[in-house]
């Protein structure tokens, strides 16, 4: 049985959930509009998800959640850096940047909440 079939699991969730007012902390939308998930804050090798204290864990969207974790860039927030050639100096666009293939881009987010 998945750890997230768990009763455990599924209380604890809801106790997350429940003190962040049924809303994701990053975009506010809310349980009517999204399906919300739990974010750990960190991990600690061996404990169980519902281990930890809810002031260790924040409500996100399916989106913000995938988001926080690298797999979709976030829609606000990003600007791009150039590692490479492109000096500082240099008025580039983004389409300029997609036809240098002598040029990597890497993306950092740059209006991250501390939470």
């Amino acid at each position: 049985m998945s750890l997230y079939k768990k009763i455990e699991w599924k209380e604890f969730r809801q106790n997350v959930i429940e003190s962040d007012d049924f809303k994701c902390t990053s975009c506010n939308r809310t349980a009517k509009e999204v399906v919300l998930q739990v974010h750990h804050k960190f991990y600690i090798k061996g404990k169980l998800p519902w281990e930890y204290g809810t002031e260790n864990c924040i409500t996100l969207c399916k989106g913000c959640h995938a988001s926080e974790h690298g797999i979709i860039k976030p829609k606000i927030g990003w600007d791009y850096v150039v590692i490479g050639r492109y000096k500082e100096t240099e008025e580039m666009d983004f389409n300029d940047l997609k036809r240098s293939f002598k040029t990597a881009i890497n993306q950092i987010h740059t209006s991250r909440k501390s939470k």
